[in-house]
């Protein structure tokens, strides 16, 4: 595969958190722009397609490992790890790339680990959980949704629990947003909003806000 990150990139990005505040910004906007690469990248890596065997699955996005440089800054920055959800097993899975090589090193499963919704995962829960009856009231510009992790996926006698779910809530645009329709209960995994129940209904009364 080559190279992910260049020798100079690396030298320059530890450079970068070496200043702590004064390298802040530079930092950010390097590395946003570096794990976008790897990203792109390992998620085409055969060693992490054969481990994935076609199942459906999402890249969740990678970190780079930027450890303290000593003497030699090369050494500080020397892997990335990409994490992609593997929602027919509902696991996730990191792999381990050198960034020199760019080749996958290890991949490792997290069964019970359960990040936060990505963008384009709480983008799919609310145009799930839009469908129907708040579809026909409401255009889509009218409306933003809150997607949180649901609850509902820790609780051993759901149907949705260990799966990747989670509540929707939609609020009107602007300064004095209201809720509007919510709490929706979608379950990725299954790609369905599931309807609520006793064992783990979405609480009508919640305060969540627009984000």
């Amino acid at each position: 595969m080559g190279a992910l990150v260049e020798q100079s990139d690396r030298v320059l990005l530890v450079r970068f958190a070496q200043k702590q505040e004064k390298g802040r910004r530079a930092l950010d906007r390097m590395a946003a722009k570096l794990r976008r690469h790897v990203t792109d990248a390992v998620s085409r890596s055969p060693a992490l397609l054969a481990h994935l065997a076609g199942r459906r699955h999402r890249v969740l996005g990678a970190e780079l490992h930027v450890e303290e440089g000593g003497k030699s800054l090369l050494k500080a920055l020397q892997y990335a790890e990409v994490s992609v959800y593997d929602y027919d097993r509902d696991v996730l899975v990191s792999a381990i790339t050198d960034v020199r090589s760019g080749k996958v090193v290890r991949v490792v499963e997290h069964p019970s680990a359960k990040p936060p919704p990505t963008r384009e995962e709480a983008d799919e829960a609310a145009a799930l959980a839009a469908k129907g009856q708040l579809a026909r009231r409401w255009r889509a510009r009218q409306v933003a949704a809150t997607v949180l992790p649901a609850r509902e996926s820790t609780l051993e006698d759901h149907p949705c629990y260990g799966h990747r779910a989670f509540t929707v809530y939609f609020w009107t645009r602007g300064p004095k947003a209201r809720r509007v329709a919510g709490p929706y209960l979608v379950d990725l995994s299954q790609q369905r909003v599931v309807p609520p129940d006793q064992r783990g209904a979405p609480v009508q009364g919640a305060r969540e806000r627009k984000g």
